[in-house]
């Protein structure tokens, strides 16, 4: 019998190094899935966002572990992934560390609800090939024009995803790699082949090709 693991996506650290409320509301979905049988373990996906000016004194998935654990959740049954700053990232560094672990089945993605339809895609594109995927959302709390406003940013994001993860470029696991270190800033081996598209599009949300190469670009090619 297979071992279902709940994914917990994060949902900005504050700079004090406290979760926000958004991220909280991830946490205690995942205690209450947990707690009710639905999964052997939790993992907490997420460093910071790569937006955030000052890097907080903790990652997203310390906090949010340390969070779980204050609600009931056995340290023992939580994995952290520290390493990724957004939805991409999540899925390409926890496939790192548990796409060849056979006794994992199923994963459970845990977000907010206007942050799930990106999710849904990152994660199918990622894997679902390798596990059964479900997906389930905590109340974002969010309402009325700031709701749409989000919506509307998430889908414009994932329209872009869907232009460059096509079928031939993302096909598994393996091919999801690919295709990120291709065409993602944040993740690139090789800055010359992200597609001008994709630098256009962080450079209308205020993040430059040259911030993005300066603050994240280290040990990686700086080929324009």
């Amino acid at each position: 019998m297979g071992v279902n693991l709940i994914v917990v996506l994060g949902k900005v650290i504050l700079p004090d190094g406290t979760l926000s409320e958004e991220s909280k509301r991830n946490v205690e979905k995942a205690a209450e899935l947990f707690k009710a049988g639905a999964a052997d373990r939790i993992a907490m996906s997420g460093r910071w966002p790569f937006s955030v000016k000052a890097e907080p004194p903790r990652t997203e998935a310390e906090a949010m572990k340390e969070y779980a654990i204050s609600l009931g959740v056995p340290k023992g049954a939580i994995l952290v992934e520290d390493r990724s700053l957004d939805t991409t990232g999540n899925a390409y560094y926890l496939g790192k560390m548990i796409v060849d672990d056979t006794s994992i089945k199923k994963l459970i993605v845990v977000t907010v609800d206007y942050h799930m339809p990106r999710a849904e895609y990152i994660f199918k594109a990622a894997f679902s090939e390798r596990f059964k995927l479900k997906f389930a959302k905590s109340d974002s709390g969010i309402t009325g024009e700031l709701l749409k406003q989000k919506q509307k940013s998430e889908a414009k994001t994932t329209d872009l995803m869907r232009k460059l993860y096509t079928k031939a470029d993302c096909n598994g696991f393996e091919g999801f790699c690919r295709t990120v270190e291709r065409t993602h800033p944040l993740y690139a081996t090789d800055y010359s082949t992200v597609p001008q598209i994709v630098w256009d599009a962080f450079s209308s949300a205020g993040f430059s090709k040259e911030y993005l190469i300066g603050k994240y670009g280290k040990g990686r090619s700086k080929v324009f």
